[in-house]
């Protein structure tokens, strides 16, 4: 393996710019493998979701192993997130431990009353200043930020200016868009449901056929083994309206943006629970249009 420089090797790594996400586990010692099988299911849910949320992915630098920390082998693996890069590592227990202990570690001196008091006095301000004030509101309750997934994560960007004073551009940016969708969200669902209804099925096809459309999402999934690099998705939408999920071709990987216009050959398999989605396979001649 060639030398690494990467922001994530071990020499350079910042502790404090990690935050925890779940813990994923590939191979069960437990005495209630269904029990664990179904909290593996409920983890990796959760890091799916917080994918959505931030649009970041795993970070794909060599590291040898599967910790793409030390590069180690390990079963259960800890995920977390580095907001500066938006990028997920996945890494084994002593490397997670190290950067739980980091952060408690680094910030033991900030819990006294006062210093939380003052964290908190603080935070309301800065919020207020950035024209967030509903982003407090969120925070002091933290009843409805646990059972709300898009609350929960306002609820720790707040918990992370209390703490340590302030947060990134891309975190406030990303707190606006939080409070903005949670502001608008039955606007949003009507206007989806209105799409969906005005769309068009499928057409019937038995071949190849070319797609023309939007590119609506990106998302980097896990492979199918464990081994197995991470891929990416592509979710575009026709003129017509339909929509379809497959995996992007590789030609016109690198660069590929949300809104930009593609055009590929594909096999389309229509979903069975709805004539509007499919899911195509083998692209080719795939290219950006605008």
């Amino acid at each position: 393996m060639k030398k690494r420089n990467d922001i994530h090797r071990p020499s350079v790594l910042v502790v404090e710019d990690y935050d925890f996400v779940a813990v994923l586990c590939h191979q069960s010692y437990s005495s209630d493998p269904l029990g664990e099988a179904v909290e593996n299911a409920h983890n990796r849910k959760v890091v799916a979701n917080h994918m959505v949320a931030s649009g970041g992915k795993y970070s794909n630098h060599e590291h040898g192993g599967s910790c793409h920390i030390c590069g180690v082998w390990a079963n259960s693996m800890a995920v977390f997130y580095h907001s500066n890069s938006n990028e997920y590592i996945r890494c084994g227990e002593i490397c997670a431990a190290k950067l739980e202990g980091g952060l408690q570690g680094a910030f033991k001196a900030a819990k006294s009353a006062d210093e939380a008091f003052a964290g908190k006095m603080k935070a309301e301000y800065s919020l207020r200043e950035m024209g967030l004030s509903a982003a407090w509101d969120i925070y002091q309750d933290s009843g409805a930020a646990f059972n709300d997934y898009h609350k929960g994560i306002i609820f720790d960007i707040v918990s992370k200016l209390v703490k340590y004073g302030s947060i990134s551009d891309k975190q406030q940016d990303f707190l606006s868009k939080l409070l903005a969708n949670l502001e608008n969200a039955d606007k949003i669902k009507m206007e989806r449901e209105a799409e969906k209804d005005s769309a068009l099925p499928i057409p019937p096809a038995d071949s190849r056929v070319n797609i023309v459309g939007e590119v609506l999402a990106l998302k980097w999934e896990d492979g199918y083994a464990y081994s197995s690099p991470s891929v990416l998705k592509v979710l575009v939408q026709h003129s017509d309206g339909w929509k379809v999920w497959g995996s992007v071709p590789k030609s016109i990987k690198e660069g590929l943006e949300k809104g930009m216009s593609i055009s590929f050959v594909a096999k389309i398999k229509v979903s069975e629970d709805d004539s509007k989605f499919g899911f195509f396979s083998r692209p080719s001649q795939a290219e950006v249009l605008r």
